[in-house]
């Protein structure tokens, strides 16, 4: 039995509804740290409506959100990211006429919060920013095309990229908003790659619509439907539940 402490992020009887309709309806969400933790589900499952309650982009109008034990529920989304929590979109959202490397530094630069808007700093925070910046082009493949726009890279790497800016935060919770979306086959190698590395040192809540990514790096699984939680488990244990196999695996009974 996991302790609380083990958990980073919790969520308890999580709502979010739309007057009759509740897009999150009684989600109960434990994210142990250090591991990679995956959201499944078909079209409407609520999926990205949970992530949004998470991240303070809708106000979720029940329950409680504990991050680090502490209830976030009340947060603003950029106070959310100064405990730690970063997220990446199913949409880039990259400065497309920077360099690769640039917006990795800008992104490094978010760190400082409201220090990052004081242009009279002291050059050693520039080099620091430029560090992390070629520490990250590194880890993701790219150092090559660092000084390519951001807007000249192929899909996949421009989504690779943008993981790579959610990192330069440092954050305790990385959340990838299906970050395969899109990608041609010889790209979806090098995010599996990347994500299963991140694992090692952050934790890692992602939704993820392909199957084989999800059940080869995935600790753990959690499958929505309406709403809310069907079922929750290792990717052996998901796998080899009926309802799971019917409906999103498109396996026989």
């Amino acid at each position: 039995m996991n302790s609380p402490a083990q958990y980073l992020l919790e969520t308890r009887d999580l709502e979010l509804a739309y007057g009759a309709f509740h897009a999150v309806n009684g989600v109960n969400l434990k994210v142990e740290a250090g591991t990679i933790h995956t959201i499944i589900g078909p079209n409407g499952a609520g999926k990205t409506s949970l992530f949004h309650c998470l991240t303070g982009e809708r106000q979720a109008t029940a329950g409680a959100i504990l991050f680090n034990g502490k209830n976030i529920i009340k947060k603003p989304t950029h106070g959310r990211v100064g405990l730690g929590m970063a997220r990446s979109f199913q949409l880039t959202s990259l400065f497309q006429n920077l360099s690769v490397r640039e917006n990795l530094r800008l992104a490094a630069q978010g760190r400082d919060g409201l220090a990052a808007l004081n242009f009279w700093r002291h050059v050693d925070s520039r080099r620091e920013h430029l560090e992390m910046a070629d520490q990250v082009l590194e880890r993701l493949q790219l150092t090559t095309r660092a000084d390519t726009l951001a807007g000249e890279l192929s899909h996949g790497q421009q989504r690779v990229l943008e993981v790579g800016m959610s990192i330069c935060s440092k954050p305790k919770l990385l959340m990838l908003d299906e970050p395969t979306s899109g990608m041609g086959i010889d790209d979806i190698p090098i995010m599996t790659q990347l994500i299963s590395d991140l694992g090692r040192d952050h934790t890692v809540l992602l939704i993820e619509h392909n199957m084989s990514i999800v059940m080869s790096i995935s600790h753990r699984i959690t499958v929505m439907s309406h709403g809310q939680i069907l079922v929750e488990g290792t990717p052996e244990f998901v796998r080899a539940d009926e309802r799971v196999r019917i409906a999103y695996l498109g396996e026989a009974a």
